[in-house]
């Protein structure tokens, strides 16, 4: 959720992040949300993940608890969790050289 929130909000860029949520929709998001995305789930997510990282990554990272009989697996879903993120990535920095951006509109999409 952290790696996704600050690539959608922060390298997609906020204000385009704001024109999609729109784009299409019967009701509008209220502004109140807009400073909310940005800065405080990021927050939230980072101080989620140091606090699981202080009381549990260790052990989870070296596999404390995993019973020997199941660390080839462990370490198989770890390895296929890695190629499918690299998989992601290279689809996406793909997509992102073809896409070209829409000029800025007042209406938001829909028909014309």
């Amino acid at each position: 959720a952290l790696i996704e929130s600050v690539m959608f909000f922060w390298i997609f860029g906020m204000d385009n992040a704001w024109r999609q949520l729109h784009l299409g929709a019967e009701r509008r998001v209220p502004r109140f949300f807009y400073p909310i995305m940005k800065y405080v789930t990021p927050l939230y997510c980072l101080v989620l993940f140091a606090a699981w990282g202080y009381q549990n990554g260790w052990d989870v990272l070296t596999m404390k608890n995993v019973a020997e009989a199941d660390r080839l697996w462990v370490w198989g879903t770890r390895g296929l969790i890695v190629a499918l993120i690299a998989l992601f990535g290279v689809l996406l920095w793909k997509a992102s050289r073809r896409w070209e951006p829409r000029p800025a509109s007042d209406d938001q999409g829909g028909p014309t």
